[in-house]
């Protein structure tokens, strides 16, 4: 397990965003989907036809103790990131 940091944020934001609308060139099928869409919002559909287990990746968590108003942040590094380099 990697050693937590006590460089708890003060303050942290949460959005969620809804977007409904006509995205024209940009709303492709799995096999639309190219590098010219990179960068762009874009709406995919189609219908799933095989599916597989992927392994989410946890890479940071922040921890609150609320009796003694600490916190600290755990980082959780892997041989796949950039910074084992």
């Amino acid at each position: 397990m990697a050693q937590g940091s006590w460089a708890f944020p003060t303050k942290t934001e949460e959005w969620k965003i809804n977007l409904d609308g006509n995205l024209g060139k940009n709303f492709v099928t799995p096999r639309g989907l190219k590098q010219n869409l990179l960068n762009q919002l874009v709406r995919v559909q189609g219908i799933v036809t095989r599916i597989s287990i992927a392994k989410t990746k946890l890479q940071k968590s922040y921890h609150y103790i609320e009796e003694t108003k600490q916190g600290y942040v755990q980082n959780y590094n892997d041989q796949y990131q950039i910074e084992n380099i």
